[in-house]
């Protein structure tokens, strides 16, 4: 992640170290949640020509969104965090 979309999240999610940290455990668990997804789409953007990638591209947006909104729901609740809440 660039530093650009470091300070975006700070300045949209709170300057909060706790608020951030969980943003980025939150973003973490996602990314592992929607790991085949991911692998996917890095396959085929590293074996295909520009801009063929949209529906593997969709499908890990559609994942990694839907699991940032239940992780985020999970954590409003002040219940810690695991692996196991997103499967």
């Amino acid at each position: 992640m660039s530093n650009l979309g470091l300070l975006k999240d700070r300045i949209v999610y709170g300057k909060d170290s706790v608020t951030y940290q969980n943003l980025r455990q939150i973003k973490t668990l996602a990314r592992i949640a929607c790991a085949d997804e991911d692998i996917k789409l890095r396959n085929c953007i590293k074996n295909s020509w520009f801009g063929r990638c949209s529906e593997e591209s969709e499908e890990f947006q559609t994942c990694y969104q839907s699991y940032m909104e239940k992780l985020k729901l999970v954590l409003e609740k002040n219940e810690k965090l695991k692996i196991q809440d997103i499967q």
